[in-house]
């Protein structure tokens, strides 16, 4: 079977993140079904199962861009993020001649989509699976170091399996401080383009200070 080259397109601009509020504490997707009645009656008119996977629309369309996170907004792979998060393919992409830092850029047809820095990366993900039973096997029971490098080891065979089969990038998350373990499978796009991005005055307008400040 011959496989098609994985590729991504990215379109630089501003972006307004929309808040969702609990009544307590933070949730996680797969948790939101328990939250259906909350839901409703705080006005959300969709059906909460549909946000509980992450690999599967509308969430699917969220990915891990560079440093940042982004989303897919078109059915040919079409990226946007913030500006910040790219800033570095654009710099890659400039020149003395042509200072798309300041100037922006803006791709004339496929031909002209600009090859983003080598070591850049969009991650999708493919696989959010619970992982608590394994990681803690062998560290029940266990205190101080030793518990720690049991989990430290389970969390290393685990990434390493899943990485075995290639063109996926794996993590063990540590959810609700070390109660609860998720593997995270991601596929790794290395073919990623620059479509777009709008001037400085534009991209980072305000200094996207909100971005790095927390309140």
């Amino acid at each position: 079977m011959t496989r098609k080259p994985l590729t991504a397109a990215l379109a630089l601009g501003m972006s307004l993140a929309a808040a969702a509020h609990a009544n307590e504490g933070m949730w996680m997707p797969t948790q939101l079904p328990e939250l259906a009645r909350t839901l409703k009656e705080a006005g959300f008119k969709g059906d909460p199962k549909q946000l509980a996977d992450v690999t599967a629309p509308p969430l699917s369309a969220v990915v891990r861009v560079g440093g940042g996170t982004g989303s897919f907004v078109s059915d040919e792979g079409l990226l946007l993020t913030n500006h910040h998060v790219a800033y570095g393919v654009i710099q890659y992409n400039a020149s003395k001649e042509h200072n798309y830092i300041d100037d922006g850029f803006i791709a004339q047809g496929r031909d002209d989509e600009r090859a983003a820095n080598p070591d850049y990366r969009v991650l999708v993900t493919v696989g959010f699976d619970k992982v608590t039973d394994d990681v803690l096997k062998d560290a029940r029971g266990k205190t101080g170091r030793d518990y720690y490098d049991a989990v430290e080891s389970a969390r290393k065979r685990i990434v390493a399996d899943c990485e075995a089969e290639g063109g996926v990038r794996c993590s063990v998350a540590n959810m609700y401080y070390g109660s609860d373990f998720y593997r995270i499978r991601q596929l790794e796009l290395t073919d990623i383009r620059l479509v777009y991005a709008p001037p400085r005055a534009i991209g980072n307008y305000g200094d996207e200070i909100d971005n790095f400040m927390w309140p």
